[in-house]
Protein backbone atom coordinates (compact mmCIF):
# COMPACT_ATOMS: atom_id res chain seq x y z
CA UNK A 1 0.00 0.00 0.00
CA UNK A 2 1.32 3.39 -0.91
CA UNK A 3 1.69 6.27 1.52
CA UNK A 4 -1.76 7.72 1.27
CA UNK A 5 -4.94 8.46 3.13
CA UNK A 6 -5.59 4.69 3.19
CA UNK A 7 -3.02 4.08 5.92
CA UNK A 8 -4.97 6.37 8.25
CA UNK A 9 -8.23 4.42 7.88
CA UNK A 10 -9.58 1.58 9.97
CA UNK A 11 -9.53 -1.91 8.49
CA UNK A 12 -13.28 -1.74 7.99
CA UNK A 13 -13.04 1.53 6.05
CA UNK A 14 -10.12 0.28 3.98
CA UNK A 15 -11.92 -2.94 3.04
CA UNK A 16 -15.06 -1.01 2.12
CA UNK A 17 -13.11 1.33 -0.19
CA UNK A 18 -10.99 -1.39 -1.81
CA UNK A 19 -14.10 -3.49 -2.45
CA UNK A 20 -15.64 -0.58 -4.38
CA UNK A 21 -12.39 0.12 -6.23
CA UNK A 22 -11.99 -3.51 -7.29
CA UNK A 23 -15.63 -3.81 -8.40
CA UNK A 24 -15.10 -0.73 -10.59
CA UNK A 25 -18.84 -0.12 -11.00
CA UNK A 26 -19.11 3.38 -9.54
CA UNK A 27 -17.70 6.74 -10.51
CA UNK A 28 -15.42 8.50 -8.03
CA UNK A 29 -18.26 10.82 -7.02
CA UNK A 30 -20.58 7.86 -6.44
CA UNK A 31 -17.88 6.15 -4.36
CA UNK A 32 -17.48 9.28 -2.23
CA UNK A 33 -21.25 9.37 -1.68
CA UNK A 34 -21.16 5.72 -0.58
CA UNK A 35 -18.24 6.37 1.77
CA UNK A 36 -20.04 9.37 3.30
CA UNK A 37 -23.19 7.29 3.77
CA UNK A 38 -21.32 4.39 5.37
CA UNK A 39 -18.97 6.46 7.56
CA UNK A 40 -20.67 9.85 8.08
CA UNK A 41 -18.68 10.94 11.12
CA UNK A 42 -15.27 9.89 9.85
CA UNK A 43 -12.76 11.74 7.74
CA UNK A 44 -13.19 10.79 4.10
CA UNK A 45 -10.68 11.00 1.27
CA UNK A 46 -10.71 13.75 -1.30
CA UNK A 47 -11.86 12.92 -4.80
CA UNK A 48 -8.30 13.26 -6.12
CA UNK A 49 -6.89 10.98 -3.40
CA UNK A 50 -9.52 8.36 -4.19
CA UNK A 51 -8.69 8.67 -7.90
CA UNK A 52 -4.97 8.20 -7.23
CA UNK A 53 -5.70 5.08 -5.18
CA UNK A 54 -7.88 3.73 -7.99
CA UNK A 55 -5.12 4.42 -10.51
CA UNK A 56 -2.51 2.73 -8.29
CA UNK A 57 -4.75 -0.31 -7.89
CA UNK A 58 -5.17 -0.53 -11.67
CA UNK A 59 -1.41 -0.39 -12.18
CA UNK A 60 -0.90 -3.20 -9.67
CA UNK A 61 -3.43 -5.41 -11.48
CA UNK A 62 -1.84 -4.68 -14.86
CA UNK A 63 1.66 -5.50 -13.65
CA UNK A 64 0.67 -8.83 -12.09
CA UNK A 65 1.47 -11.83 -14.30
CA UNK A 66 -1.56 -13.66 -15.60
CA UNK A 67 -2.15 -17.08 -14.12
CA UNK A 68 -3.24 -20.03 -16.17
Amino acid sequence: MSKSFMRNLTDEQRQFIYRMLEEDKLTLNEMLDEIRAEFPADCIPSRSALGREKQNLSLIHISEPTRQ
